[in-house]
């Protein structure tokens, strides 16, 4: 990602450069074709990702501009994309000067892909007509000052700048969408879902520029769809797994939520609707009302709820610690492999200039240049300019080696500034087209510029070159592994085992890359062999543990996750997976205590946070829970599950306002997020304000058709109005979506019940006790204790129906 992409004729390169080093000098980043290298479809492929990567396109206006080709089509580009365009007014425009000349050769037929150039250009001169510009010249065409002018250029790079720059970031992740054949894995996921829908509902409700494109509108709307299946799959797997542990939470909490309605019931004869004697001689006791505003009730609901998120997120979180490691994997090895050439060229001439024909005083330098390079990297005392500075030095000393071009892209790739060593590296290639070495090195950065492509095929040209290149095949592997070609992963990795069968890494990594398509014995068995080579290798023991617990033999993760912490007792992520662990075996003291080494050793792990609040809440701490949240959120005010979660915990203590304001602000960052707006709904049902949460419960509806949770607390809040007859209809949706909702039974007969209370037609206020009956009866079945004074009403009725008239409570 950068700040802005400068678009500039050569014939204007000195202004370009000197505006590039402004921008620079205040901390923004910029994408400048410098490169006089010639042209190729890839050099074009890099200025349309470079374009889609900027948050902002800078045009230089000039009438050479104007009249280039090259200026034009990055200009359609940026246009087709919805950039934000910004035209710099460096020489009085003359849009009525010649069209471009229409270049003839075969690179700018496919850069054109059968436009009309002139009509292209004809549009694009009206477009920047219609713009704002900024002027670097005054009214006579003179220059103004320029720093007087670039102020007014950074103000307006400074409107709106996270808009402009999620517009590009959405874009470049929808572009490897579409260029990866729409693959799912390049779809959003989880918060990043909800935070692109509230962007891309914000920027057309105002009209805001760079305007969303369809591609970015496909994009969201196709991640929303998929995640959204995907969760309803996590749903039934979690089902289906924590049904034993689920079953006991949610017996006791319904038991206590059912005998305090009949509590209410017995002890509020003044707000019955009517006595059954009333309406049927047979019937003398005090039907069951549904006046639930007992506070305790409330708590059973958010401690429900609260429980059933906890175990909902278990599976998911483990996953990530999977993809988590994964990542930092691949870091280590890209890292390892930089230590070993480094080590290597700081005691012999690198393999960077291997031809036959080497003079001496070639190879002195190279030597030279190897040692400066691996004197400078160790050296910890240099600042990072004073590193790059002395890389320049190198570049200006021997600028037609190779192995100064390398050494300074090696020390921008340590920096983090991978452009620019991708630049350098494209220099060296320019010496040394055969060196596999920088080719690979090439590779690593464009891998961390999510440039998946660019790096295949670097690893591809370094293994053409060295058939033998153990480092490409690895890298190679783990870019397949990331991009999720993870048939293409494992042969890659096949093939480096083959020429290097004692390399523990490459175990380790193919390991993940079977993990990561579940084939669990696999990974299981490369990890071993891994730590068969090397066994004081962690990370190893940490990747099987992970691969043990998803294969559900817990005691043999622990294991391994004890060996790691043996091995490197400074890991925060070990002992967070350890946590997982315990706190899935219900051993609450160990899975804390992990939680807490996790955190102090690595304060700003979320996750540890996030999950120990959960279980703190689980464990009725609710205090200890909401420091936990707190923390989340002062370490990210977007992780939306800690603001639930704390709503959740609120509710618990009987601070509805609180949890109220907790779920407004997820609802500010996920306007769909129809949990929020349930759980909101319940906090004003806890406050009496039904016709409100019924309000929430719509829209929540609305979002999720099949949530049953919403359809539940809305029938409450109707039974609440005396609605019964929409609150029937809720619980019955509420059935429909889950046969086993043992509570959406129960309030329906409670229902059913009142409303046959309520009716002077006897034939039909049978019918309505039968229904309650039969509600009554299926929840019991399904394994609710019923309160005495519901099972004397069950008897009663059906002494009516039999023509027998009991005594109540025998």
């Amino acid at each position: 990602m950068s700040d802005v992409f400068i678009s500039y004729s050569r014939s204007n390169v000195d202004f370009a450069e000197q505006l590039f080093d402004a921008l620079k000098s205040r901390g923004m980043s910029a994408w400048v074709d410098w490169q006089n290298i010639p042209r190729s479809a890839g050099w074009w492929d890099e200025i349309e990702r470079g374009i889609d990567a900027a948050t902002t396109f800078i045009f230089l206006l000039s009438n050479d501009s104007l009249g280039s080709a090259v200026c034009t089509l990055e200009l359609a580009h940026a246009h087709a994309n919805g950039k934000r365009i910004i035209p710099v007014i460096i020489q009085s425009p003359d849009f009525d000067a010649p069209i471009p000349v229409r270049p003839q050769d075969a690179l700018f037929q496919q850069m054109l892909g059968g436009r009309d150039l002139f009509a292209l250009a004809r549009e694009l001169r009206t477009l920047l007509r219609e713009r704002n510009w900024v002027q670097f010249i005054d009214k006579d065409g003179a220059p103004r000052l320029f720093d007087d002018a670039l102020v007014e250029l950074l103000d307006t790079l400074n409107t709106d700048l996270e808009h402009s720059y999620r517009h590009a970031r959405l874009l470049v992740r929808a572009r490897e969408w579409e260029n990866g054949k729409r693959d799912d894995d390049l779809l959003l996921i989880g918060d990043e879902i909800t935070q692109a829908e509230v962007w891309l509902v914000e920027a057309e409700a105002r009209g805001k520029e760079p305007t969303p494109t369809d591609l970015h509108r496909q994009y969201i709307t196709t991640s929303r769809r998929v995640e959204d299946a995907r969760l309803r799959r996590l749903r039934n797997i979690r089902r289906a797994s924590v049904l034993a542990s689920l079953v006991a939470v949610v017996a006791i909490v319904f038991a206590l939520v059912f005998s305090l309605i009949g509590v209410q019931a017995t002890n509020s004869a003044n707000v019955a609707h009517t006595d059954v004697a009333q309406a049927n001689d047979q019937l003398t006791a005090v039907p069951p009302t549904l006046t639930l505003v007992n506070q305790q009730v409330l708590d059973a609901q958010f401690q429900a709820d609260a429980a059933q998120e906890r175990e909902a997120t278990a599976t998911r979180q483990i996953a990530t610690s999977v993809a988590v490691q994964g990542t930092e994997q691949a870091r280590a090895n890209a890292a390892g492999t930089q230590v070993s050439e480094l080590q290597a060229t700081a005691t012999q001439i690198p393999p960077i200039l291997t031809q036959a024909a080497i003079l001496r005083q070639e190879a002195q330098n190279d030597r030279f240049i190897a040692s400066e390079f691996a004197a400078a990297i160790l050296n910890k005392a240099n600042t990072p300019n004073q590193l790059i500075e002395r890389m320049d030095r190198l570049v200006e000393q021997f600028p037609d080696y190779a192995s100064a071009y390398h050494v300074r892209g090696l020390a921008y790739h340590n920096l983090g500034d991978y452009r620019r060593a991708v630049l350098d590296y494209t220099l060296a290639l320019i010496y040394d087209p055969f060196s596999d070495s920088i080719y690979v090195n090439r590779g690593l950065a464009y891998r961390a510029l999510n440039e998946y492509e660019k790096a295949v095929a670097d690893y591809n040209r370094a293994i053409e070159i060295n058939p033998e290149s153990v480092h490409a095949y690895n890298d190679l592997g783990a870019v397949y592994n990331w991009i999720g070609e993870y048939e293409k992963a494992l042969a890659a990795y096949d093939q480096a085992i083959s020429l290097d069968s004692s390399d523990a890494a490459t175990y380790n990594n193919r390991g993940l890359t079977y993990s990561n398509i579940e084939k669990l014995e696999e990974a299981v068995s490369d990890f071993s062999h891994a730590i068969e080579l090397d066994p004081d290798f962690d990370s190893a023991y940490h990747n099987r543990g992970i691969a043990y617990s998803k294969l559900g033999n817990s005691e043999q993760a622990i294991s391994d996750y004890n060996h790691a912490v043996a091995l490197n007792p400074s890991d925060a992520a070990v002992y967070y997976n350890r946590g997982l662990e315990y706190d899935n075996q219900n051993r609450y003291d160990l899975a804390l205590a992990d939680y807490d080494q996790a955190i102090a050793l690595d304060p700003t792990l979320v996750l540890a946070y996030q999950h120990r609040g959960q279980l703190n809440a689980y464990l009725g701490e609710y205090d200890r829970a909401i420091e936990d949240f707190d923390q989340v959120l002062v370490l990210d005010p977007t992780v939306i599950e800690g603001l639930l979660q704390r709503g959740l915990v609120y509710g618990s203590l009987h601070e509805f306002e609180r949890a109220i304001k907790d779920f407004d602000q997820v609802l500010i960052l996920a306007p769909l997020d129809f949990k929020a707006l349930t759980y909101r709904g319940l906090a004003y049902g806890s406050l009496n304000r039904h016709e409100r949460a019924i309000e929430d419960f719509d829209q929540a509806i609305e979002l999720a058709p099949d949530y049953a949770f919403a359809y539940y607390n809305r029938g409450l809040s109707y039974a609440y109005l005396g609605d019964y007859v929409h609150a029937i209809s809720d619980f019955d949706h509420a059935i429909d979506v889950d046969s086993g909702y043992i509570l959406a039974y129960y309030n329906r007969g409670v229902s059913y019940f009142l409303l046959g209370n309520g009716q002077s037609d006897s034939v039909i206020q049978v019918q309505y006790y039968q229904q309650a009956l039969a509600d009554w009866q299926q929840a019991e079945t399904l394994g609710h204790v019923l309160p005495v004074n519901i099972k004397d009403i069950m008897i009663q009725i059906e002494a009516m129906l039999s023509g027998l008239t009991p005594t109540p409570g025998q």
